[in-house]
């Protein structure tokens, strides 16, 4: 693999430490996410590309929640790439442990050079922390894809991040501690506050990490037309047809509020929103 940017090294190595979605052994890591149920009730206008066969990659999978997830409740052949080796080592373990066939490599989207092309590409939450999250989506769809296929990309979005990040930011200028940091984020987000590593791993991630960046759908409309595919759906309004991508752009402006009210009601809002792509046909 050639050199990664600095951005990429310090990303690395603070994942390294401890990498994102981690449990506290192999055993709790398998109940991570394992449901089907997940999937199907989350992103049901995925489930359909999800058929027998289909060729899936997961870019940056870390710990492989999702790719184990799809490999073993949707009969696709698929692929998990990160750049950390501690993360992509609980990965095969957990593929072990469940007795799946899910295949993992230790690389980079940016240097990853697939045997054959893929029908589904996955990534939630990955991209925006690389050095260049909007030429990695164009990697996806231009170089990682087959003619038509198609990627759901999860991305810190910039209206709804906003209040989330102010909020630890001001919290650690006072110098408040890092325990009561982490007692913070527990009472935001309390289902992973059962499990101190894992609790640990997500506060890290969300209020520690080294470098992310935020978008807009309006953003990556325009990032997927120059790449020369187009965005069939989008969480903003619940993955719902499209008829006119000028009223999400104005919709997606009310996340910042919407962060804002959970932030006064002690709710866990990551500010975060998904596309679904369709790759050059």
């Amino acid at each position: 693999m050639a050199q990664l940017s600095t951005v990429g090294v310090a990303v690395r190595e603070f994942y390294r430490e401890l990498p994102f979605n981690m449990a506290v052994d192999e055993a709790e890591q398998v109940a991570i996410g394992m449901s089907g149920d997940a999937i199907k009730g989350q992103f049901p206008i995925l489930v359909p590309y999800l058929t027998f066969g289909k060729r899936v990659i997961d870019v940056g999978c870390g710990t492989g929640w999702l790719a184990n997830n799809v490999q073993k409740n949707f009969m696709c052949r698929v692929a998990g790439i990160d750049f950390n080796p501690v993360a992509i080592e609980r990965a095969r373990k957990t593929a072990e442990m469940l007795n799946l066939k899910t295949r993992f490599e230790v690389t980079n989207i940016f240097e990853y050079e697939p045997e054959a092309r893929f029908d589904v590409a996955l990534s939630f939450g990955a991209l925006h922390h690389t050095g260049d999250c909007i030429g990695a989506v164009k990697r996806v769809l231009q170089e990682l894809l087959v003619p038509r296929g198609v990627a759901l990309i999860g991305l810190y979005h910039a209206d709804g991040r906003a209040p989330f990040l102010r909020h630890f930011r001001i919290l650690r200028e006072k110098g408040t501690a890092e325990a009561e940091l982490i007692a913070e984020f527990g009472r935001l987000h309390p289902s992973v506050a059962g499990d101190d590593v894992l609790l640990r791993s997500w506060f890290r991630d969300q209020v520690l990490h080294p470098h992310e960046t935020q978008h807009t759908l309006e953003e990556m409309w325009g990032v997927v037309e120059a790449a020369g595919g187009r965005i069939v759906a989008a969480s903003i309004n619940d993955f719902n047809p499209i008829s006119d991508p000028r009223l999400l752009f104005k919709a997606e402006k009310g996340l910042a509020r919407d962060a804002e009210e959970a932030l006064k009601e002690g709710r866990y809002f990551p500010g975060f929103f998904y596309f679904l792509a369709e790759a050059p046909g």
